[in-house]
């Protein structure tokens, strides 16, 4: 089954809830990352999107980690196991301690479940059934749980979608809930700043932890992003909440239904701007500029130490590395399938959240597929 990540199902050509644009526009300026105000490119084929090969091209491999696909979409099951032999039911949320452990959003499974690395696969947090529960891990309930991060102290915050919160898994296994208030379900969240208990969201998606503690929010249904301050008040970081494209001072610029977020080696912060089928960016001074276009629908983003971005190309089935100023220097995958390889050899089908571990590896959430994926980088 399916459950709130919102994610295109590719069948054939046919992409549901993204708009039908190829390739990618790579925007440049004199600043130290690509901005523009232009609307996104024009729809492009395939093969006349393909950007020509760059000086600094380098080469992504695919491998499974762990899961196998599912019999038929949306036919995934829950399994503890060794690699392949696990089974997940809908990954989407992704994030990696410094010890290896790769933490997966089970979103279709209402589950949080932990890799080790030695591959073992086993069900962290989540009972199963889908509800509103703070507690012991075993016991506690999510709602369609997606972006993962990880605190200083190894907690877990948690974008819990459905109950329109953000939840925390101790490093003892109790789940909380940091902010967020209302009932839960689509259509059911509403907005509100200020303190925790009254705050409201609306399917958030993303979450990430900056170096001061406070949490940022991609609350992808109010088209803004909010941070969590370590006393837990709620407060908008950029985003009018119009559903528009718009960049400039963070009080003036606009999104539409913002999905996974990151933070760079900078402070900046980058955006998976999903319908705008762009990668946007608010600098440490609060200007919103749009890094590069012309994605189908991307649902994540991860930056590595030398600030180049990886993006789940979720509407094209494929992973693509930016450098810092949003020029492609590579991309894995394009066709609908689960094969790994190199470049074009490999397949995805609907990638959604992307990590990258210690040793510089990404690792994705092949939501569709029911797998997780390691992408490697050469030279």
């Amino acid at each position: 089954m399916l459950g709130l990540n919102f994610l295109p199902i590719l069948a054939g050509s046919l992409v549901v809830g993204a708009a039908a644009v190829g390739g990618y526009a790579v925007l440049t300026t004199s600043g130290p990352f690509a901005q523009s105000d232009e609307a996104p490119a024009a729809a492009q084929s395939p093969a006349a999107a393909t950007p020509a090969p760059g000086p600094n091209e380098k080469t992504l491999t695919v491998n499974r980690v762990a899961g196998s696909p599912p019999s038929a979409v949306g036919k995934g099951s829950t399994v503890d196991g060794q690699g392949a032999d696990a089974r997940f039911v809908e990954p989407t949320g992704v994030v990696i301690d410094g010890a290896g452990t790769i933490y997966v959003a089970d979103n279709g499974a209402n589950l949080i479940r932990a890799i080790s690395a030695a591959g073992f696969v086993s069900t962290l947090a989540g009972s199963g059934v889908s509800g509103l529960r703070d507690g012991a891990a075993t016991t506690a309930q999510f709602f369609a749980p997606n972006g993962l991060a990880l605190e200083a102290d190894g907690s877990l915050p948690v974008a819990d979608s459905g109950n329109h919160r953000i939840r925390r898994i101790s490093r003892d296994g109790q789940v909380t809930t940091v902010a967020g208030s209302g009932p839960s379900g689509l259509g059911r969240g509403g907005f509100a700043d200020g303190p925790s208990t009254t705050a409201r969201f609306n399917l958030p998606k993303g979450v990430a932890v900056t170096g001061s503690g406070d949490i940022l929010v991609s609350d992808t249904d109010n088209a803004r992003i909010r941070r969590i301050s370590k006393d837990g008040a709620v407060t908008t970081v950029a985003g009018t909440g119009e559903f528009g494209k718009a960049d400039g001072g963070a009080s003036v610029a606009t999104f539409s239904n913002v999905s996974g977020i990151a933070l760079g080696p900078d402070g900046s912060l980058f955006i998976a701007d999903q319908p705008n089928n762009s990668i946007r960016r608010i600098d440490p001074l609060g200007t919103v500029t749009t890094v590069a276009q012309g994605f189908r629908f991307p649902s994540a983003v991860a930056v590595n130490k030398s600030g180049e971005i990886f993006v789940s190309d979720t509407g094209n089935n494929q992973v693509v590395l930016l450098s810092p100023k949003g020029v492609v220097i590579a991309k894995v995958g394009g066709t609908q399938g689960a094969a790994d390889g190199a470049g074009p050899q490999a397949q995805f089908f609907n990638p959604a959240g992307v990590a990258i571990g210690p040793a510089g590896t990404a690792f994705v959430a092949d939501s569709t597929n029911a797998i997780l994926r390691s992408v490697e980088v050469s030279p």
